[in-house]
């Protein structure tokens, strides 16, 4: 509930900066178009992507509010207590390196407790094959979000953005039009967007491996502090 809470929020709040640009850029082209240096088409574009952030932001308030809820619930407060919960501005940052797979399947052996209740009543070895592909599954799936939250982190929002630059010295240059600027804009908000959802789903995966390896309560990461994996984007997943 914790991470959907923080990153509902800042997604949220990622986007009140998206709209307050998207209206300044829509009263600049509204402005171009009277005096004739843009035409109704761009004018219509730039107030189409003001609305479009608008409306998304829309969605992301009621979402915070609830997510909030959600958290406040689980956390069993009402009243004072509940209006007195601070959420971080954002997630944590990722991991420097990702939790390799050695030793997690033995270790969750271990220590769950399914396992431990298995031996009592003489299902240890269901116990255990279940145990050990739900670690494999909950590692596949972790290892999976790192590779893409860092990704998108490390190279879909720094070429979004180059591209950004490179579109305002041609429209600088008079080389391109406003709608390309405005394009531009739509799709470097989804860039960023994607990071954020994709920073969002690495968190829930570590806390499902946390689930996996059934330390209830204790992080995975932690677990495993300063593993490193020498993991590369496109390397054959393996847990062992």
């Amino acid at each position: 509930a914790w991470v959907s809470a923080v990153a509902t929020r800042q997604s949220m709040r990622y986007f009140q900066d998206v709209v307050v640009a998207a209206e300044a850029g829509r009263e600049i082209m509204e402005s171009m178009r009277r005096v004739g240096n843009s035409s109704e088409l761009e004018a219509l574009r730039a107030q189409t992507l003001y609305a479009d952030a608008v409306a998304h932001l829309t969605t992301l308030q009621v979402a915070a509010a609830i997510e909030r809820e959600r958290l406040v619930q689980a956390l069993g407060l009402w009243g004072e207590d509940a209006e007195r919960v601070q959420l971080p501005e954002r997630l944590p940052n990722l991991p420097t390196a990702p939790i390799g797979a050695d030793g997690l399947e033995a270790r969750a052996v271990a220590q769950r407790f399914d396992i431990q209740a298995g031996r009592l009543e003489g299902l240890a070895g269901e116990a255990g094959v279940n145990a050990r592909a739900d670690v494999r599954t909950a590692w596949l799936a972790y290892r999976g979000a790192y590779d893409l939250a860092q990704h998108t982190r490390d190279a879909v929002v720094p070429l979004a953005r180059r591209v950004s630059a490179e579109q305002l010295k041609l429209y600088n240059g008079m080389l391109v039009g406003v709608l390309d600027l405005v394009a531009d804009a739509t799709e470097r908000i989804n860039a960023v967007n994607a990071a954020l959802e994709a920073e969002r789903d690495f968190w829930l995966a570590e806390i499902e491996l946390q689930r996996a390896m059934s330390g209830v309560g204790r992080s995975a990461v932690a677990s495993q502090l300063g593993a490193q994996s020498g993991f590369q984007p496109g390397t054959a997943y393996h847990v062992h």
